[in-house]
């Protein structure tokens, strides 16, 4: 791929910043403005302003904004949204030039911030490059995955060790596609190209990762529940506005670092999404836009959650309460809908149809058509269900009842030995055909000094029960081992490492070799692979190991080969000067993890 830009973004990085007032901005902004409002007159009422002309048109500057008394921000709101247009169309021109002179290759930037300022509204973003390398916080992952499942995401290694080991992983189980190998002071590999402490370290994992098991997690289709998120950038500039009104020039002296704080809406959402991931579930980002197409009513949704929406486009509040009459579930935090997408305070918040009377407990909820709301506020300690293994916190188990009511259940549940329910781990669910690969992986032990981590110690491994809606042939992808047709398996979780397992209705076809007997050297053999039966999978991975006369794998002849059907094959071009003698042929196929060898016996030419 070609990089367009290392932590690129609008001034500092995620910083807030008053930018860009230079004429050819201000020109854009007000063609921009026009096509968003259609006329003067309209813009110049949603304003309050009494602009006579478009070439006269002038947004706000924060100062300005922090002393209006009517709560009306639309001139510095929708100026801050015009710079997050006019940087997504800059990277946009850059993509379109890297497809223009070389139409194979992808356009990326590298160094995502977390949502926010800076350009970092992710509803331009994830449609203005092909591949992504993010510093993973604030939801981004997730919400780039929703928005464009075809974007390339990419993190960076920079350290060795356990802990890593779990970010790699957790990277890949959440959509990551690849990693790039910080390695500055060369503790990976020397100069000289041998490897040094770090990759020695990491190499294990490494050849994991290549083996194929991370080839099929990429090729098969991740399951989704029917739960959305709302992801509003015009409720994050509302909530700013309003957070920083009072405090006079203090915005001014903000870094980058200090937009990693906590707030309103990143909180609400945090907790939100740990408690469904640790339910077994997987909720789907929307944004307002895909809202306003009608996306939760065509795409089968069931239950909507609003993390601390406060500002909502008039369309977009008509087809949330068109989802709520319709029997859907709709969840808040907070009042939603109290300004609109402009950031202008409303005489009437616009769900107030639903949601009758503003928050006033942790719970409340409101029947409307044939669904309902609920006003239901996370727990203050931080994310939930980010605990103990002992249960859910009651913010969780309230919200797990709520799901469950909207007939939403995780197809595979998890218990402790105990038989409550798991607190401590996160699921995530993949599809190959009718394959289910289902990984498991525990939150970072307490002794990491992770926020709300779990609390079983770092050298423990916890004992988990899975249970299955019906018996079904399990395979453990990490161990290679097949672990026979059952309901319920006993698991021990460890803390840094996931658990993986293919699960099939039908036992899983074991991997054929068609290889020749004898090969002289200089000669190329056709090594057709096959699957012994026809397969429930809708493709299989097959990792192809040549194992030289000394035992020794031969990496230039070793590799995975993608098998739609379960049949592929690949060349054995024997060089002039490899080794006579023994050779083995290995493959392993996943997703069942079964191996099959053979023998060629190598002469000399």
């Amino acid at each position: 791929y070609y990089n367009l830009g290392d932590e690129p973004g609008i001034a500092d990085l995620a910083a807030f910043w008053d930018f860009d007032f230079s004429p050819a901005s201000l020109n854009g902004m007000r063609a921009w403005l026009a096509e968003q409002y259609g006329s003067l007159a309209r813009l110049n009422a949603q304003w309050g302003s009494h602009f006579a002309a478009w070439d006269r048109v002038m947004p706000m500057t924060t100062r300005e904004a922090m002393v209006l008394t009517d709560d009306n921000y639309s001139a510095w709101a929708d100026f801050k949204a015009w710079m997050d247009v006019a940087f997504a169309q800059a990277l946009r021109a850059g993509t379109d030039a890297v497809h223009a002179a070389d139409p194979e290759a992808l356009a990326a930037i590298e160094g995502t911030q977390v949502p926010g300022w800076g350009g970092y509204d992710y509803t331009q973003l994830a449609k203005a490059v092909d591949l992504m390398e993010l510093y993973d916080f604030g939801d981004n992952v997730e919400i780039v995955r929703s928005l464009n499942p075809k974007m390339v995401m990419l993190t960076t290694s920079g350290a060795a060790g356990p802990a890593e080991t779990r970010r790699i992983w957790r990277e890949l189980l959440r959509g990551g596609r690849g990693l790039i190998l910080w390695d500055e002071k060369d503790e990976f590999v020397g100069e000289d190209g041998s490897l040094k402490s770090r990759g020695r370290a990491m190499a294990p994992l490494f050849r994991e990762l290549r083996g194929g098991l991370a080839d099929l997690l990429i090729a098969s289709a991740r399951h989704t529940d029917p739960i959305a998120f709302l992801y509003s950038p015009a409720s994050f500039r509302t909530q700013w506005m309003l957070d920083w009104r009072r405090r006079g020039e203090a915005w001014s002296r903000r870094g980058a670092a200090d937009e990693y704080e906590e707030n309103a809406i990143r909180s609400a959402s945090a907790a939100y999404a740990r408690a469904i991931e640790h339910m077994g579930l997987q909720q789907r980002t929307l944004s307002p836009e895909l809202i306003e197409a009608g996306a939760l009513r065509s795409e089968g949704f069931r239950v909507l959650i609003l993390p601390h929406a406060i500002s909502l486009a008039p369309a977009e509040a008509e087809e949330i309460r068109r989802f709520v009459a319709a029997g859907g579930v709709l969840v808040a935090d907070s009042e939603p809908g109290l300004f609109d997408q402009h950031s202008r305070r409303l005489a009437k918040p616009l769900l107030s149809e639903i949601f009758t009377h503003a928050p006033s407990g942790s719970s409340a909820s409101f029947a409307f058509g044939s669904g309902k709301a609920l006003h239901l506020v996370p727990d203050r300690d931080g994310p939930a269900e980010r605990g103990s293994a002992g249960g859910r916190t009651a913010f969780g188990t309230r919200l797990a009842a709520v799901i469950a009511e909207a007939g939403i259940t995780p197809v595979f549940r998890l218990e402790g030995s105990d038989g409550k329910p798991i607190s401590d781990v996160e699921s995530y669910l993949f599809h190959d055909g009718r394959v289910s690969i289902l990984a498991l992986l525990r939150d970072a032990p307490a002794a990491e000094g992770d926020k709300g981590a779990g609390t079983v110690g770092a050298s423990e491994s916890e004992k988990i029960l899975l249970e299955l809606p019906h018996s079904s042939f399990v395979y453990d992808l990490r161990t290679r081992k097949q672990l026979g047709a059952t309901t319920r398996l006993a698991l021990g979780l460890t803390p840094y490492e996931p658990a993986i397992l293919a699960i099939s209705d039908d036992a899983l076809p074991v991997p054929t070799i068609t290889a020749p007997v004898r090969l002289a050297l200089g000669e190329t053999a056709e090594l057709p692979f096959a699957l012994s039966a026809p397969t429930p999978a809708a493709r299989h991975v097959f990792h192809v190991e040549i194992i030289g006369p000394g035992g020794n794998l031969v990496p230039a002849y070793s590799g995975n080969l993608p098998a739609p059907g379960g049949s592929a094959s690949m060349p054995l071009p024997l060089a002039l000067n490899d080794a006579a003698g023994k050779w083995q042929v290995r493959v392993t196929d996943y997703p069942s993890g079964q191996t099959a060898e053979a023998e060629i016996s190598v002469s000399a030419p």
